[in-house]
């Protein structure tokens, strides 16, 4: 690991350096973390297998996930397949396709879970044969090999910052509506418990958390059902769907002057939606960096190369007087691009044609 460590730069998903936040422990982020900077492979040793899993392809947060592993997998050529759950509740979905990826015998797996031990008989048998890497989301540790992801714990603070720093504690009260998305333990509930934490900072009173799968109309139909509700919100706060939703909502109903919106996250969406001033705020984890950083990292592992065991990128803020500074490559993937399931290492495409 110390051959990767050096002089810490701001990274940039086309910088021959990129710039990572390690945590000494996997997947404790209780442990100590430093910034570290490091160069990424610039050509793998030979066509690596690479099978991937998502919770979903339905919004542009894990399409930039997508397109970051997709960038790297071409980069270094090699092999990646991806599969995708259709959602947070898609657990035996999910569990079957992990058995379908581990029995095509890939050199490494990628896990975006959905569930953070619902994998778990599985992968203690996976784990004998195959190196898991756990992609973005938290997960229980016992059989996972490395992990690329940011704390979500930190993603919820720095949401709810937003509104203690407008409305600190002592000052007139506001309401608040949250959206936090499948509500699934390890995942959105962590974000969930740092959320509210941070929140009694300021003077903010949490009228609802409504939970739901983070597809558009689900979330639609959740931030109708908190408009017709009796108490009207000053903040709607969610993930980047229930935002992009928000804004919607909010303009046929002539409550948009009324009602302000925040996002846990950013995607294509709520970047327009920042920089139109139709919503304030949004921290982002980077996704484009974390799917390339993954690659990168399960290459090196398999290739025996130093790698750090956990990292991520640093997590911004995103907001109309910072955008201009926020690097959209590391961030969002290009508008003309669509979900990619198969990368196919040019050597192989070579020799069967030959």
């Amino acid at each position: 690991m110390a051959a990767l460590v050096g002089v810490f730069l701001t990274g940039y998903a086309h910088a021959e350096t990129w710039s990572a936040v390690t945590w000494e422990k996997l997947l404790d982020f209780t442990s100590p973390r430093k910034n570290v900077s490091y160069e990424p492979l610039k050509q793998a040793e030979k066509a690596w297998s690479i099978c991937a899993l998502y919770p979903h392809l339905k919004d542009s947060y894990w399409l930039s996930v997508n397109y970051g592993m997709v960038k790297q997998a071409k980069k270094l050529n090699i092999n990646l397949r991806v599969y995708e759950a259709g959602g947070y509740y898609q657990l035996e979905q999910q569990r079957k396709q992990l058995q379908a990826c581990a029995d095509s015998k890939p050199d490494a797996i990628l896990l975006g879970t959905v569930s953070f031990e619902g994998h778990h008989d599985l992968l203690e048998e996976i784990a004998k044969d195959t190196p898991v890497i756990a992609l973005v989301n938290n997960i229980r540790s016992d059989f996972i090999a490395a992990a690329t992801g940011v704390d979500w714990d930190e993603m919820g603070r720095r949401t709810a910052q937003v509104i203690t720093k407008r409305h600190p504690a002592g000052t007139t009260s506001v309401n608040v509506s949250w959206f936090p998305g499948a509500g699934k333990p390890g995942i959105s509930s962590t974000k969930l418990s740092a959320f509210k934490s941070e929140l009694t900072k300021s003077s903010a009173n949490l009228l609802n958390t409504r939970y739901g799968d983070t597809g558009k109309l689900i979330q639609l139909s959740l931030i109708e059902e908190e408009l017709e509700g009796g108490t009207a919100p000053d903040y709607l706060i969610g993930t980047g769907v229930s935002a992009e939703a928000a804004i919607g909502a909010l303009k046929v109903r002539g409550l948009s002057e009324d009602i302000e919106v925040v996002s846990g996250y950013l995607t294509h969406g709520v970047f327009r939606g920042i920089k139109r001033g139709k919503i304030i705020a949004s921290p982002t984890d980077q996704p484009v960096m974390q799917g390339m950083m993954a690659i990168d990292q399960s290459i090196r592992l398999l290739e025996g190369k130093s790698y750090l065991k956990h990292y991520a990128p640093e997590i911004l803020m995103v907001t109309k007087d910072s955008i201009s500074e926020i690097d959209l490559e590391c961030a969002l993937s290009p508008a003309s691009f669509s979900p990619t399931y198969t990368v196919e290492a040019q050597r192989n495409a070579e020799t069967k044609s030959n």
